[in-house]
Order: structure tokens, then C-alpha cells, then sequence
């Protein structure tokens, strides 16, 4: 939990419909720590030259860090054990999955609903289609590892803050085959996202690289990737392999899953973690309606649940796949349609002739 998520303003409303106003007003509080103050983004090329800015719902407050969040969460959770291990069993003949909860005391037990929100690794998923063909770079339900890692840190370098165009906003560079997200946080902290291809992490691959350097006349985003790997910072950073869902699969029967265990994808403006979160708020919902009118099949209710959750979250996972591919362009072709994609995005931007009214009012 050590590094902040984004939520989209449909996150947003779908946690302040689920909170107390009470609770709500304590995560806008939390939320404005942090000086994003709009949903917009900044992006820069490899040049260092600004090719697209969108401004986008002024003074939501987008940023949270996520034990902020995980607080307002758990005070308002009511009466639920923590700190309890589940080790999941096989799915049972009739309905539902055995699960051991090992804690002070060890009990084997058979749950009315479970919800699998386990994560991208989710155990429950696995028991649940553990009958499909495994194969390496595979997961059960149809999740594939990307070639692509994800490089997290946090940095109060002056250097790396200079590459911070909008110190309001969300930022990205792009360069050949790499990008990285930049998001100032409490100053002089700024999170960076860094998105590389998995093979430069290889030794063999380094070493060329490295040889590669010495030919090569320096260019604005070699010179990021340096001082990125000088920073102090980088002996902290949390490395992850991309893995995305195929599409969402949302459990079956009794056994229900959401967030990244339904429908990882590569996380690009905290869409992944958005949709998580209104996964956990609508499945909410659609329990408490069926304990207030039974007369609901509970079976019915949840199958309805995973019908919406596919509906709203298979064209994410296909816009947010659309967007790696955009901003790791590495052959010519691919930049010249990254270059001509954000140049009509930045076209109409301007057109709208609303951008420079957001950009002075997400001022502080």
C-alpha cells in the first residue's frame, strides 16, 4: 500500500454514495492532501516538447494514498475480523468454495457468498477455473502476462521534479519503447510509474544497452531514464510484471470477483483501481437490496451483478491496452501514429476553446 491510487470521478461518487457524509468528508480531507486538483494530463514526447494537455473536472481531488483510503474503509466496515488468513480449497460438489480461516483459532468453513477481491494472483480465480489449460504466461480466466514491467517510486529529487510540466496534474513522458507517469504529491515528494519492456530488465540486455550508450548521441528521454536511475529513490522502487484480463470474468454461482481479480489490466489513470472500487460499491448494493426484499433470488441478483460489472469494464480493459500499445511505441509506423493521435487529441482540445479557462482554474 505504499503508493498512491488515482480514482476516477465515477470512483469518486460510487464512494461517496457508499459512506456516511461523515466519512466522506474525512476522504476529501485526505484526498486534498495531494495537489492534484483536476483529472486531466500533461503529456510530453520524447523531445521534451508538449504535444497534448486535457484539463478535466477542476478541483475533484483525484489522488488519495491508499492507507488514507484503506482507513475510511475500515472505519466504516462495521463488525469485520481482520488480520485472518483465508487458504482457499477446492470448489465444493454443491455450491460455493471450502475455506480455512486461520487466525486465533483454525475452522474450516462454507460461506453463504464469497467475494474474491484477491487481486490479479486471485487464489479464488484460480480455484474456480483451475480446469483451464495451463500454459506459461497464462493465468486461469483468461489473464496473460504483458511484455511490458512497471517500475514504482518515490522521489524528492529537484532534478526529476523539473520534468514535471503540470505540478497540478497528472504527467507523462513518453520516449522509444518506454513511458512514465508523474504525479506530484505532498512537496517535495513526486510518485513516477515508470513502464519499460520486461527484456530491458535481462543482463544480456543491459550490457547491450550500456555499449549501445557509449555510440548514441544522448537524447532528452535517455537523459530522464538517468537521472531516474541515480535517484535515491530507485533503491526503494517495487518492480511488477504487466498481466491484463482477456475480459472480465466474474465468478460463478455463489463465488463472485471484482477489481483486478475479475479484470486486471494495465493500470493507466487509476482506471483499474476505479473500477474495483465500483465493483465493490455496486455488488454492495445489490446485497443489501436482496436482504431488504428476499423475494430476490440471490443467484439471480448476483448474476445480474456480473452482467453489468462485464459490460462496464470489457471496454476499459480494450481502452487501457489501446493506451500501452499508443505510449510504448517503438518502430516508426508506431510513432508516427502516436504523434499524429496526440496532435488531433491536442487539436481538439484547443477547438473546444475551453482549456485555457480549466488550466487557470485548476490553479491553486
Amino acid at each position: 500500500m505504499g503508493f498512491p491510487m488515482h480514482l476516477t470521478k465515477a470512483a469518486r461518487k460510487a464512494l461517496d454514495d457508499l459512506l456516511i457524509p461523515s466519512h466522506s468528508t474525512k476522504l476529501l480531507v485526505l484526498r486534498q492532501k495531494i495537489p492534484i486538483l483536476h483529472d486531466g494530463l500533461t503529456v510530453l514526447s520524447y523531445s521534451g516538447k508538449m504535444v497534448y494537455r486535457m484539463v478535466r473536472d477542476v478541483r475533484g481531488w483525484g489522488m488519495v494514498e491508499r492507507a488514507d483510503l484503506i482507513s475510511i474503509l475500515k472505519e466504516g466496515a462495521g463488525e469485520v475480523e481482520w488480520d485472518i488468513e483465508a487458504l482457499v480449497g477446492e470448489p465444493g460438489m454443491e455450491r460455493g468454495i471450502e475455506v480455512c480461516l486461520k487466525g486465533k483459532k483454525e475452522e474450516v468453513v462454507r460461506p453463504d457468498l464469497i467475494v474474491g477481491a484477491d487481486g490479479m494472483f486471485s487464489a479464488i480465480r484460480h480455484c474456480l477455473y483451475s480446469d483451464s489449460q495451463m500454459v506459461e504466461d497464462k493465468l486461469p480466466g483468461g489473464f496473460s502476462k504483458l511484455p511490458q514491467t512497471i517500475i514504482n517510486l518515490r522521489t524528492t529529487s529537484p532534478a526529476m521534479r523539473r520534468w514535471v510540466h503540470d505540478p497540478n496534474g497528472m504527467n507523462l513522458l513518453y520516449g522509444e519503447s518506454f513511458s512514465a507517469t508523474m504525479m506530484p504529491l505532498s512537496f517535495p515528494s513526486i510518485y513516477v510509474a515508470l513502464t519499460i519492456p520486461s527484456q530491458w530488465l535481462n543482463p544480456s540486455s543491459q550490457v547491450r544497452m550500456k555499449g549501445e550508450e557509449i555510440k548514441l548521441e544522448p537524447t532528452v528521454h535517455g537523459k530522464f531514464l538517468r537521472q531516474l536511475e541515480r535517484d535515491p529513490g530507485w533503491e526503494k522502487k517495487e518492480t511488477y510484471p504487466l498481466w491484463s484480463a482477456t475480459s472480465t470474468v466474474g465468478g460463478k454461482g455463489r463465488v463472485v470477483l471484482v477489481g483486478d481479480a475479475a479484470h486486471g489490466m494495465p493500470p493507466f489513470c487509476g482506471a483499474g483501481a476505479s473500477a474495483g472500487v465500483i465493483d465493490a460499491v455496486e455488488l454492495a448494493k445489490v446485497i443489501v437490496d436482496h436482504l431488504n426484499d428476499p423475494v430476490n433470488n440471490l443467484d439471480d441478483v448476483l448474476r445480474g451483478f456480473r452482467e453489468s460489472m462485464k459490460k462496464r469494464n470489457d471496454p476499459i480493459i480494450r481502452q487501457s491496452k489501446r493506451i500501452l500499445w499508443l505510449v510504448q511505441a517503438e518502430r516508426w509506423y508506431e510513432n508516427a501514429i502516436r504523434r499524429a493521435v496526440f496532435f488531433i487529441l491536442d487539436l481538439g482540445e484547443r477547438i473546444s476553446a475551453q482549456r485555457g479557462r480549466k488550466v487557470a482554474a485548476a490553479r491553486p
